[in-house]
């Protein structure tokens, strides 16, 4: 078992140093390869990935997430990084303050926050937040801010209860954002916007759009030039209000 865990976690060429002869980060691997080889009832892991560089990270990952679906073991995995809990976990719960907020799957943590804390504390990049009100037409509803009107269906599609809301605030997630081309058909779901900052992370890029005072994000995956300062249409197929 030493031998296995020790290969998994990179550290065959440490087995013959001591302690002081080690990095930060190999120290951390040493210590998370003996709870491991003792195959207990219950792993609970502080932060283990603290001292490890990026892609050390994501592979240690991988490694504890193989282990965990071959032992079968129970883990309570305490982190900050939001892209390990959402990848090792089966159940996560957000907490603050020394209180458990919310506790779900990845999925309903991500796409059903339970208040704005969530919203914004889970996803990357956060949720875009934009204060407005609800306006009732012909059975819908559709959120109504200064600068933009978006269509969200029936209000039992929504969850809500019979009112007047004069306040609501909209969530949308950046990949629920379409960064309209030129020459494609607009609606009247499409709102205009400024570019104003470009994050490329690979494959896509995250778009920081301003509709008026509205700051939205949107994930874009299209294999198109933008550039700051840029006047686009974009619509958003799903919202959380």
């Amino acid at each position: 078992r030493v031998g296995a865990v020790a290969e998994a976690l990179d550290i065959t060429h440490l087995m013959k140093r001591k302690p002081g002869q080690m990095s930060g980060g190999q120290q951390q691997r040493v210590a998370l390869g003996r709870a491991l080889v003792k195959e207990p009832l219950v792993f609970l892991l502080d932060e283990p990935f603290t001292n490890l560089d990026a892609g050390l990270r994501s592979r240690m990952r991988t490694e504890v997430k193989h282990l965990h679906l071959k032992l079968g073991t129970t883990s309570v995995f305490v982190t900050h990084d939001q892209e390990e809990a959402m990848s090792l976990s089966d159940l996560i719960a957000v907490m603050r303050d020394g209180k458990v907020v919310q506790l779900g799957t990845t999925r309903e943590i991500y796409r059903n926050p339970r208040d704005l804390y969530v919203a914004t504390f889970v996803g990357k990049p956060k949720m875009s937040l934009i204060d407005g009100s609800l306006e009732h037409s012909d059975g819908d509803v559709a959120f109504r801010s200064a600068d933009l009107r978006i269509p969200l269906g029936s209000p039992a599609r929504l969850g809500l209860v019979d009112g007047a809301w004069p306040s609501v605030v909209l969530g949308i997630r950046a990949e629920d954002v379409q960064v309209l081309l030129d020459g494609a058909e607009r609606n009247a779901d499409s709102f205009g916007a400024t570019v104003t900052l470009l994050e490329p992370i690979g494959s896509d890029t995250f778009v920081e759009l301003q509709a008026g005072d509205a700051p939205v994000v949107a994930r874009d995956g299209q294999k198109v030039t933008l550039s700051i300062d840029q006047y686009v249409h974009a619509t958003s197929a799903a919202c959380r209000v």
